[in-house]
């Protein structure tokens, strides 16, 4: 069945129809999102989220030109991450030393800094902490993210085993991590406003999208 019959009969409660379309999108997503954040019980509790909403409201999710579910379930999924990314940086965050993320989020988006910090800024810094990678490191970061490679792909593309291409994606979001710790330091107000997780989450969809 093509995608908007399947959303169509989730719409009369179609279990089946459900479970196929679950069966055709749910681990390309979730293992896509897994290979960004490396965090499976967040990937897992918005995964959960996600599929009970696409249950609750099929109508919401848009086709493409092909017919296809597949680009706004990426962005669907993508925009529940950052939310869940929000909240759990709302609840360690100190509000003694942070800003209430309902005003964080009036300056700062997936999509757009405020006026204070400009975009141009914002994808300077993106851009120097990851051409500051270790070469190996920023090429298996690259088809990762960029290319939008599995692990798979990107072990053969690189001729080294998968082991090796988990253990490098998780050391460049590590340097990235740590990069970006390093410059909240600075007089960057944007920077300081968002942990580091998120600012991960939003450095490759900004740039990678």
């Amino acid at each position: 069945m093509f995608d908007k019959e399947l959303l169509e009969a989730i719409a009369h409660k179609n279990v089946k129809a459900y479970n196929e379309f679950y069966n055709r999108y749910s681990h390309w997503l979730y293992e896509w999102a897994l290979s960004r954040i490396g965090d499976e019980a967040i990937v897992d509790d918005v995964s959960q989220n996600f599929w009970i909403l696409i249950w609750e409201e099929p109508q919401i999710v848009k086709l493409d030109e092909n017919a296809s579910a597949k680009r706004f379930l990426l962005h669907l999924f993508n925009l529940r991450m950052i939310d869940y990314l929000r909240a759990a940086s709302t609840r360690l965050l100190s509000f003694k030393d942070r800003q209430p993320i309902t005003e964080i989020s009036e300056r700062f988006s997936y999509t757009h800094v405020s006026e204070d910090f400009e975009l141009t800024e914002f994808y300077q810094i993106i851009n120097s902490i990851i051409e500051d990678l270790p070469e190996t490191l920023q090429k298996v970061f690259t088809l990762l993210y960029k290319e939008e490679l599995s692990i798979k792909e990107t072990a053969e593309k690189l001729n080294i085993n998968e082991k090796t291409v988990s253990y490098k994606s998780k050391k460049a979001i590590t340097f990235i991590q740590e990069k970006f710790e390093a410059l909240q330091s600075d007089d960057k107000k944007a920077l300081n406003q968002i942990d580091s997780l998120t600012f991960l989450w939003i450095a490759t969809m900004v740039l990678f999208r």
